[in-house]
């Protein structure tokens, strides 16, 4: 059984990045991908792409590591990219149909005909933007049974929300992570 952990979106939150990578390991994960935005957001970004580095695996480039290379070669300040539309209603027909094929196994368990090519959804480790849910996503995908496993890990959202605020970063950043009661300890 070949079983690989996929990590995106870790947008320098160390505390998110350590708590999913203690869970990876229990997991029985043979190799790490990194689908890239590692750095972005948080407090750490020299301390979780010195992480990556250390891990090895396949590491992309997503939208701001993509922007931070450019920053450093040309100076100036950080401005969020200009994405286009791409193709965004042909993938949503597209998505109705792969959901229509999968064979759901439970509620985090999903089977993909191995005829099937779709796209997975794997969620952020240090970003999260699904209102209430503020655990690390992250994916086990057994590539052996064909079988997508979405995962949460929880972490301590209040430290790394804390170290968003020592840093100077937008304070935005940092209440994304936390629920109203955090969000209110933290600024009293």
């Amino acid at each position: 059984m070949r079983k690989i952990a996929i990590l995106t979106d870790i947008h320098a939150k160390l505390p998110a990045f350590v708590a999913v990578l203690l869970d990876v390991q229990a997991s029985g994960a043979e190799r790490v991908v990194f689908l890239g935005d590692i750095v972005g957001y948080g407090a750490s970004p020299a301390e979780c792409v010195d992480w990556v580095r250390k891990l090895g695996g396949v590491c992309v480039m997503g939208n701001h590591d993509v922007e931070i290379r450019a920053v450093r070669k040309r100076g100036g300040s950080f401005r969020d990219p200009d994405w286009k539309n791409c193709g965004y209603q042909a993938g949503l027909a597209h998505a109705a149909e792969c959901l229509d094929a999968l064979e759901w196994l439970d509620e985090t368990r999903v089977r993909i005909p191995p005829v099937l090519a779709c796209v997975v959804t794997v969620g952020s480790v240090g970003q999260p933007r699904h209102g209430t849910e503020h655990r690390a996503a992250w994916v086990l995908w057994d590539s052996d049974e064909n079988v997508v496993d979405f995962r949460k890990t929880d972490y301590n959202r209040l430290q790394a929300a804390q170290d968003i605020a020592t840093v100077g970063l937008p304070l935005e950043s940092a209440l994304r992570l936390l629920t109203d009661e955090e969000a209110a300890f933290l600024m009293g």
